[in-house]
């Protein structure tokens, strides 16, 4: 079967296969044959209980599970991007392919429970993830793992277009040969927005950022040498395109994006069917988007090196605000440090306050010693245009 792999796939997937319980034979076949570097990347197994926590990155209770399988398939495509950059290869985000297989199969003694099998195939673009019932006593282990594997590499022929199917459908032997003593059904199916966005939130221990450009996506990116817009983004409108590109021209770096957290310090976390409108509308103003599950710069820090920040001053006053800081100082400056560490600097756009009548700037709420020096205002810069106010004037 991996013969046949080698031959249809080609250059069409890169792929990371991780394996948990069985699917040892698919690690063998997997780059047995000569031709199988075209489209493999990495393949690993983890048996021991620590092992697959360590690369899963949280604790584990059932090993067999839905969500053990597609946390490992996310793990398995997160890192089929880390090897592109690390390659260089930045134009095949889109071809990479994460599988995840997590089983329980036929052991020395007899098991009290099924044989059976959770598979994962994750393109990032689509993700399918299915579920295998063994039946008992008809194959020795080593067949178990045998046929599992031959599953798992006739569901990536399957799916190499990444073509859909109902989540009703049950395949039929056409589909998949020899399944006689054993049912595989599709179990889930999602498309790229609700694959990715859901994963921030669902699994935000592995995935911490989206980055959406024109032809392509990278998953946990870092940004290096740009202008980042933070923000909410409820409505996007041409003060926040003004503010990125004076930045931008300001420190003369090569681009900006716009970062959009699914998750925020003072307000509601955003559903995925809002993350997917505010997507939209920010498409229309710029092509470069970051979207994140964290709410607060510290973290922020973490996909962004060498660039800056560029932000309103009522963000501003929030960012050096004791309250978010447990009212200590330390704590603060602490959080404030990251931005040092990645040579990060903060440039802050004044606004007029309505409430007080007043300008807000800088001389407000003043400069933290930890960011003296990565603190600049743009003080000839002004536009008051909020998005609170848009959605005041549409009756929102």
């Amino acid at each position: 079967m991996s013969d046949i792999l080698v031959n249809q796939l080609s250059n069409s997937n890169l792929i990371v296969l991780y394996t948990a319980g069985a699917g040892a034979q698919a690690l063998c076949h997997f780059t047995l044959h000569p031709g199988s570097s075209k489209y493999a990347l990495e393949s690993s197994s983890f048996y021991a209980k620590g092992s697959l926590e360590m690369l899963l990155n949280q604790s584990i209770t059932k090993f067999v599970t839905k969500q053990v399988a597609e946390d490992m398939a996310l793990k398995a495509l997160i890192r089929s991007h880390e090897i592109q950059i690390k390659e260089d290869s930045f134009d095949k985000f889109n071809s990479t392919l994460g599988i995840g297989i997590t089983a329980a199969i036929r052991s020395v003694n007899d098991r009290q429970g099924k044989h059976h099998a959770f598979i994962c195939l994750n393109y990032g673009i689509i993700k399918f993830t299915y579920y295998l019932d063994l039946v008992k006593g008809i194959r020795t282990r080593e067949q178990e793992d045998q046929f599992i594997s031959d599953v798992v590499f006739q569901l990536i022929l399957k799916h190499s277009n990444q073509q859909s199917i109902s989540n009703e459908q049950q395949f039929q032997d056409q589909s998949i040969s020899n399944l006689d003593n054993a049912s595989i059904m599709l179990i889930n199916q999602e498309s790229m927005n609700q694959n990715l966005i859901q994963s921030l939130q669902t699994s935000p221990n592995l995935l911490q950022s989206i980055l959406f450009t024109t032809n392509q996506y990278q998953l946990n990116p870092i940004i290096q040498n740009a202008i980042i817009m933070s923000g909410s983004f409820n409505p996007i409108h041409d003060g926040h395109i003004e503010l990125a590109q004076k930045a931008q021209n300001l420190l003369q770096l090569n681009t900006f994006y716009f970062e959009l957290s699914i998750i925020n310090a003072d307000k509601k976390d955003i559903t995925v069917q809002e993350v997917e409108k505010r997507l939209e509308l920010i498409k229309k103003f710029h092509p470069n988007i970051i979207l994140s599950n964290k709410a607060y710069f510290k973290d922020k820090n973490q996909f962004l090196k060498n660039g800056a920040f560029a932000i309103g001053i009522d963000t501003y006053k929030r960012l050096v605000d004791l309250k978010y800081y447990n009212n200590s100082i330390q704590e603060r400056d602490l959080s404030l440090f990251s931005f040092l560490q990645n040579n990060n600097k903060i440039i802050v756009a004044p606004r007029y306050n309505d409430a007080q009548q007043k300008l807000e700037s800088l001389n407000d709420y003043g400069i933290p010693k930890i960011l003296e020096g990565n603190v600049i205002e743009l003080n000839d810069f002004r536009n008051d245009i909020s998005s609170t106010k848009i959605r005041q004037s549409e009756g929102k």
